[in-house]
C-alpha cells in the first residue's frame, strides 16, 4: 500500500514515463535487498570476528569486501537523510540517490 501511495503522489510528468516507473520500483526493491544483504553480512562478519566458524580465504575476502560497500552505502544513506532534513535541491538528492543505487548494484 505504501508503494502505491508514493507512486500516486509523484510529481507531474514522471507518472507517465515508463522508464521512470520501472526505475522507481526497481530502486525500491534494490534498497530492500540491500538491507537484507547487510543483515546477512553483519551476521557473517560477527562469526568471522568472534571465530565462531572457519571461513576460507575467499569467503573472508568476500565478507570484508561486502562490508566495505555496506559501510559506504550506509554513509551515503545518512547523507541523503540529512539532505532531506535540510531541504537540499532535487539535483543534489538525485546525485546521492544515483551513487547509492550504483553501490547497491555492485554489492
Amino acid at each position: 500500500m505504501v508503494r502505491a501511495t508514493r507512486y500516486v503522489t509523484l510529481k507531474e510528468g514522471k507518472w507517465w514515463n515508463p522508464f521512470y516507473k520501472e526505475y522507481y520500483f526497481t530502486s525500491g526493491r534494490n534498497i530492500v535487498d540491500f538491507y537484507e544483504k547487510r543483515e546477512k553480512n553483519n551476521q557473517l562478519y560477527d562469526s568471522l570476528k568472534h571465530e565462531r566458524r572457519k571461513f576460507s580465504k575467499q569467503e573472508t575476502a568476500k565478507i570484508l569486501k561486502q562490508r566495505e560497500y555496506i559501510k559506504a552505502i550506509d554513509k551515503y544513506l545518512k547523507a541523503y537523510r540529512e539532505m532531506e532534513l535540510e531541504k537540499a535541491s532535487e539535483k543534489e538528492k538525485a546525485g546521492i540517490r544515483r551513487q547509492i543505487l550504483d553501490l547497491v548494484d555492485r554489492l
